[in-house]
Formats: structure tokens, C-alpha cells, sequence
């Protein structure tokens, strides 16, 4: 019960920073659709689906 609590809080407190990370994803992936920005390569594709899919609170420590 303590831990799921914990885990709550732990995303509530997350979900600004959640939101900012979703914004800049989606300002580079409009970037490409105009033509200003290259396609992004696999290794950046993995990073934003992580970015848009993970939690930063659940998310590994350098990913951060």
C-alpha cells in the first residue's frame, strides 16, 4: 500500500517535467515535417520514444 502511495507521488510530482519533455519532442518532430531538420537517426528515435513512453520518474538515472 506504502509503495503504491510512494509510486503515485513519485509520478505526480513528475508530470511537469513529463509535459516539457512531450513539447520539445514534438517541436523536433515538427522541425522535420517543415524541412528544417534532418530525419532523425534510429538512436535518436529510441531516445524520444522513451522520452514520450517512460515516466521520468521511472526512467534509468543518465537518461534523465
Amino acid at each position: 500500500m506504502i509503495k503504491r502511495a510512494l509510486a503515485r507521488l513519485r509520478r505526480i510530482r513528475s508530470m511537469d517535467a513529463d509535459l516539457k519533455d512531450r513539447a520539445a519532442v514534438e517541436r523536433k518532430l515538427f522541425a522535420v515535417y517543415e524541412g528544417k531538420r534532418e530525419a532523425p537517426t534510429p538512436d535518436e528515435c529510441r531516445e524520444w520514444a522513451i522520452k514520450l513512453g517512460v515516466p521520468r520518474a521511472y526512467r534509468m538515472r543518465d537518461d534523465q
